[in-house]
């Protein structure tokens, strides 16, 4: 009975460890790729929309679409636009991002990222 009880102890703290480990892993994966994309996304943004002046509204919904497109990860994106001067080639976007870990836990990343031409 003792050595149940020692092994189902075990395998418990065994689980928590390999559950904290993929959450750790997983927060840090998501704020890597997010941000490598993110400067990606605003070079090509800005390089496209220099021709044709675009809204704010335009800018953020394409550079949304653009993060769908280049992300693997199941996540809630949202993008707002602090500054769009497509005239001297300037863009600076406020990034959330909302997803959940293994343990269902929900977390929510913030990144603001500003691209100069």
């Amino acid at each position: 009975m003792k050595n149940l009880m020692l092994g189902i102890v075990g395998i418990a703290i065994l689980w928590y460890t390999v559950a904290a480990g993929l959450s750790i892993y997983g927060i840090a994966v998501r704020k890597n790729e997010m941000e490598n994309h993110l400067t990606c996304v605003l070079k090509q943004t800005v390089r496209q929309c220099e021709e044709g002046m675009e809204s704010e509204n335009a800018v953020a919904e394409l550079v949304e679409n653009k993060l769908r497109a280049c992300c693997s990860t199941v996540s809630e994106i949202s993008v707002s636009v602090l500054a769009c001067d497509m005239e001297r080639g300037e863009l600076s976007v406020k990034l959330t991002e909302t997803f959940r870990l293994p343990g269902g836990v929900q977390k929510t990343w913030i990144c603001e990222k500003t691209y100069k031409k």
